[in-house]
């Protein structure tokens, strides 16, 4: 095979607030902001323990895509304001099908939880779950239904876990 491969290594970028207390997602950030697709806070600082709202994670997946095309808009949402930051990357995950929002609302500046993080992740992928599978998580009845394909099928891929002591806490921001 002839084809040259260019591998590019992408420098890690650190914040003096990420350390040994969050080392199960310490790589995962360093590789992200060193690729530009997270910033922190501006100060040298990231926040890990602090929320991430919806506008911010349909900017996270819209960067990781790469994608560089025009908006589709975002009239289709009556909270996104086109004027704001999050106005390009909510349309685009919009018209990319990432997102759907409820009662023509996005609601940017919600915390986003992990059921919904597990859903638009889930639609990044673009794969049906092949079978049913069983959650296992203890408190998997309280998965809603929207989210349960999702769920089980991130697990399955080693895409999302569930806390120690078995519960997932979709809820949870």
């Amino acid at each position: 095979d002839d084809e040259e491969q260019v591998i590019v290594i992408h420098p890690r970028r650190t914040f003096s607030d990420v350390g040994e207390d969050i080392l199960w997602a310490k790589d995962a950030i360093e590789l992200l902001a060193g690729r530009g697709i997270i910033a922190g806070m501006g100060t040298g600082q990231f926040e890990p323990h602090r929320s991430i709202n919806r506008a911010e994670f349909a900017k996270l997946v819209i960067e990781t895509l790469g994608d560089k095309s025009l908006s589709q808009g975002t009239a289709m949402f009556s909270d996104v304001d086109s004027t704001k930051w999050y106005a390009d990357y909510v349309g685009k995950a919009f018209a990319k099908g990432l997102i759907q929002g409820s009662n023509g609302k996005f609601r940017p500046m919600e915390n986003i939880t992990r059921n919904e993080v597990a859903v638009l992740l889930h639609r990044m992928q673009n794969e049906a779950v092949p079978y049913y599978s069983m959650i296992s998580f203890t408190d998997g009845a309280d998965i809603p239904d929207w989210a349960r394909e999702a769920v089980v099928f991130l697990v399955e891929k080693g895409l999302i876990k569930g806390y120690e002591d078995n519960t997932f806490r979709g809820e949870n921001q």
